[in-house]
């Protein structure tokens, strides 16, 4: 009867010998009932010894207590279930074999670990990391590496995660480096065109693994390849295992899931992958902020455009960037949910204004606000400045139109005085009423004309002339308005630069300009009129409508180190009848006048001026042919330290047109190890500051081959043993310096 009982059970005695083995025992033993009968477990059984068993069956006895538990027995690859019932004669053991059981829960558990590990991966590498590290933990395989595919070859990038278990395993990975693997053929081929899991379980049996000798080399006998296939990209998980394993050993029901797991995930990496690079490269501000406008992520153009690291605005409240005055306003644009957008101001870290458009989405049952932002400054500053040029074309039609009229009346008032001076010729003093009426005509045609130069409507006589030649035969009238107090220097370019120009129009400009430069400097100052080549180009050019697109031009530069004029004052600088002098002292229009002769002249105007730090006005007019600058084919270097050579076009373009190549250095340190290692080389150090913030430059050798270049009215004293380039400097200058 018990021997045809399905359950396993033994009798033992109490000093636990075997008394009775039923049948099913027997195959759960392994061993025959004879081999049995009268063994002590505790003492005969030497592949007990050590594990659960043998502590359980002490624990029995002991403490007479039942006992119930579970246990891998390795010598047949088994789990047994074991539940031990003391009785008065011994005991009673019922065994029952669950390795099946077991499996599939150890199977499950491993692939919730698998999946738990590819879900909350931060990265795709770090997913492979975590999935192989539990694989060689949980299962029969010991060591595992990762295989990624690029222009149909797979290889491996050493940065990628590994696992291994000795160092004889480190040789094989050594040798899988380097080594490029085509998928157009062999087993690759079967895994990337099919998806499925390729398992050899004898390497020793086995003729298509290329690396199948190294393989063995290293101890392994079992391989096995896991394709990762989705979203146009190829990886391979590989396992080996010094075993020879079947298929349930090596778990292919499992990872056939797991891949396919896995090939989800990677397209969703890959996706967020594509979307945080779109992201990255966007131009555009792009961030999300809370309800209480705390920032939680954003793009690198936040730091592009407002200067601010991501460290600087890591849990910062946006509002804390924006202008005062914008704050409620951006508060309520974004509270409304409103899906129109909205401008508003930023302070950069630079402490300058920026101007943003904004376009905001508040999803549903969410506190996160996304936001994309436009920086418009240069925009605003563009339209600004093409609105002041519209207002200046219609102010100068307007005065041209009343000028036109105005100049009709003069012309009759003065006609009727001349026939008044011919009848009056005997009566002195009615005469002289009459001169004293036609001086003010004239003086009323004079502003007349200059009403019509404004709005370009007088007629031009244009000539040919280089506009050094022209401005230097006219120093000797701009050095009269000279005094005690304010000085007049004139930096002239050698080469010709031939224009088409009115001479008296031009004259009359730059007298206005002195005049002006003299009377903003009460308390004393220096003038400085030059002229030089302004090549063509944007990164030339400020932003002026239509500058960009000029060509080849001469610069005529009229620099002060007066008051400065702010930018309201600015803004109107051209406005006829505009003036900040005192009552009497102005007519308001001198820069007027100056604006007409450029604008027919075909040029532009462009003036810069600091509170404090005096104004540079630059007329910019079109060579009427190419400067005469022979380049000279020298194929020597200069070194150029600048830290923003932006700023240094204009020396940049007359350094090449003098024939040499440019070495850009970034700070004194790379100057100096350059020019220790070229010594003949010369270096040309762009801004004066770079040498006052570090002293190691005395260190340097060769000191009669470096030029400092520095403003025109620089206080700094470098010393009497450097060369010193003045700004505004010209090309024969510079050729000057460097020969």
């Amino acid at each position: 009867m018990f021997d045809h009982i399905p359950d396993a059970f033994i009798f033992a005695d109490l000093e636990w010998n075997l008394t009775y083995v039923n049948k099913k025992a027997e195959e759960v033993i392994r061993r025959p009932k004879e081999s049995l009968i009268g063994k002590n477990l505790l003492t005969d059984f030497p592949r007990l010894l050590g594990t659960d068993f043998e502590a359980q069956y002490k624990k029995a006895k002991e403490t007479g207590e039942s006992r119930v538990f579970e246990a891998f027995f390795e010598p047949f690859n088994s789990w047994i279930e074991v539940r031990i019932y003391p009785r008065p004669d011994g005991f009673l053991v019922y065994y029952l074999d669950i390795t099946q059981r077991k499996k599939k829960e150890i199977s499950w558990a491993i692939g919730e670990s698998l999946l738990w590990d590819i879900s909350t991966s931060d990265t795709l590498i770090s997913a492979f990391d975590k999935v192989l590290k539990t694989l060689i933990k949980n299962t029969a395989w010991t060591y595992g590496q990762i295989w990624r595919s690029k222009d149909n070859a797979v290889y491996i990038n050493e940065e990628d995660p590994y696992v291994y278990d000795s160092d004889l395993q480190l040789v094989f990975r050594k040798e899988s480096i380097n080594k490029f693997f085509s998928i157009k053929e062999g087993i690759l081929k079967k895994v990337s065109e099919s998806g499925e899991l390729y398992f050899i379980p004898d390497l020793a049996a086995d003729t298509e693994l290329k690396r199948r000798d190294a393989a063995l080399a290293s101890g392994f006998r079992s391989w096995l390849g896991i394709p990762i296939l989705s979203h146009g990209r190829f990886y391979e998980i590989e396992l080996l295992s010094e075993r020879v394993l079947n298929a349930e050993e090596a778990y292919l029901d499992l990872l056939g899931v797991v891949s396919k797991r896995f090939a989800e995930i990677v397209s969703r990496r890959v996706a967020d992958e594509e979307r945080k690079a779109l992201i990255e490269l966007s131009s555009e501000i792009i961030l999300s902020v809370d309800s209480d406008y705390v920032i939680r992520r954003t793009n690198s153009a936040f730091q592009r455009i407002l200067g601010y690291e991501r460290k600087d605005i890591k849990n910062k409240n946006l509002l804390e960037f924006l202008h005062p005055d914008d704050v409620e306003f951006t508060k309520q644009k974004v509270s409304s949910g409103s899906k129109e957008g909205f401008e508003n101001r930023y302070i950069t870290k630079e402490g300058k204004i920026c101007h943003m458009s904004w376009n905001t989405v508040r999803l549903p049952d969410s506190e996160t606000i996304f936001c994309i932002g436009r920086d418009i400054t240069e925009e605003k500053e563009w339209n600004d400045s093409l609105r002041q040029f519209q207002k200046m074309e219609a102010v100068g039609q307007l005065a041209g139109g009343m000028a036109h009229d105005f100049n009709n009346l003069l012309n009759i008032i003065l006609a009727n005085l001349d026939l008044l001076e011919l009848n009056l010729r005997e009566t002195p003093e009615l005469l002289k009423r009459v001169f004293s009426a036609q001086e003010a005509v004239r003086r009323g045609a004079e502003l007349n004309r200059r009403l019509l130069a404004f709005s370009r409507k007088q007629a031009l006589n244009p000539e040919q002339a280089d506009v050094s030649h022209v401005i230097s035969d006219f120093a000797d009238i701009l050095t009269r308005i000279r005094n005690d107090i304010v000085s007049i220097e004139f930096c002239f370019e050698d080469f010709p630069l031939i224009c088409s120009f009115e001479k008296n129009g031009l004259e009359n400009a730059l007298l206005n300009l002195c005049l002006n430069s003299r009377d903003a400097m009460p308390h004393g100052g220096r003038i400085l009129v030059s002229t030089g080549f302004s090549p063509a180009g944007k990164e030339h050019r400020s932003m002026i409508p239509g500058f960009v697109d000029m060509e080849d031009a001469c610069i005529i530069s009229v620099r002060d180190e007066g008051n400065g004029m702010d930018a309201c004052v600015l803004e109107r600088l051209f406005e006829p009848f505009f003036t900040t002098k005192e009552s009497g002292k102005g007519t308001g229009l001198g820069m007027p006048m100056v604006y007409g002769f450029v604008k027919q002249s075909n040029g532009m105007v462009h003036v810069h001026s600091e509170i404090g730090k005096g104004t540079c006005v630059e007329i910019f007019l079109p060579l009427s042919r190419n400067p005469e600058i022979i380049s000279e084919n020298r194929n020597e270097k200069v070194l150029v330290l600048e830290r923003n050579l932006k700023g240094q076009t204009y020396l940049i373009a007359l350094l090449k047109r003098l024939g040499f190549d440019i070495f850009p250095a970034y700070d004194l340190q790379e100057a100096k190890t350059v020019l220790e290692n070229y010594p003949e080389m010369y270096a040309i150090f762009a801004e004066e500051e770079i040498l006052s913030e570090n002293s190691d430059w005395e260190q340097l050798k060769n000191k009669d081959r470096i030029i400092i270049t520095s403003e025109w009215n620089s206080k700094t004293d470098l010393g009497p043993s450097l060369k010193i380039l003045r700004r505004p400097y010209t090309w024969t200058k510079l050729k000057k310096m460097l020969t």
